[in-house]
């Protein structure tokens, strides 16, 4: 049995490579404009690989995978501002590299990344109560949190611990923040 293939014109071809160039973007641009949910972002993950299949197959020569990615900041340490620098960090590496790309292969994958990203910091912030009235998509300017994090240190609330054991004494937003983090790691 012969193998069933298509063949195209180079009208037909270079219509593909422009439909696959426009949909990668929009995706991408999704990606650059949403807070990183994977409830949100797996359909689009799935369909940039697909994408990125049928340019392996129609323009090999286009096609990569060997796509090198920022090495991930682990949240350890028990202060807060550096809990939070290792996050904007990463964020921003990932954000970095999901701008230059035009691969929706590479795209997929710093997608999936910009998402364990946000899943294993707000773990970090198991010790909040979950609360599902929490908006998710809703994120504060990283200028206003680290505003509240100095506001912190002059209460001295400096440590992880010292948030655990005095919670009432967190600035109601940045609570919200720690709260929609947990919720994150949680629920999505």
């Amino acid at each position: 049995m012969e193998d069933d293939y298509i063949e195209f014109t180079r009208e037909e071809l270079e219509d593909i490579r422009e439909g696959i160039t426009e949909e990668t973007f929009e995706l991408k641009q999704f990606a650059i404009l949403r807070v990183p949910v994977i409830a949100l972002f797996e359909r689009r993950i799935k369909r940039l690989r697909e994408l990125a299949e049928y340019q392996k197959d129609l323009f090999p020569d286009e096609y990569r995978e060997d796509f090198e990615f920022p090495e991930m900041i682990p949240f350890i340490g028990t202060y807060l501002e550096g809990l939070f620098n290792s996050y904007y960090e990463n964020k921003n590496a990932l954000k970095k590299q999901l701008f230059a790309s035009t691969f929706p292969y590479e795209i997929a994958c710093l997608m999936e990344k910009m998402c364990a990203n946000e899943k294993a910091f707000g773990k970090v912030f198991d010790f909040v109560e979950l609360d599902d009235k929490i908006l998710i998509s809703k994120e504060p300017d990283p200028m206003v949190i680290y505003t509240m994090l100095e506001q912190m240190k002059l209460k001295q609330l400096i440590k992880l611990e010292d948030v655990k054991n005095r919670l009432n004494d967190v600035p109601e937003s940045l609570h919200h923040e720690f709260k929609r983090l947990h919720l994150l790691a949680t629920k999505y």
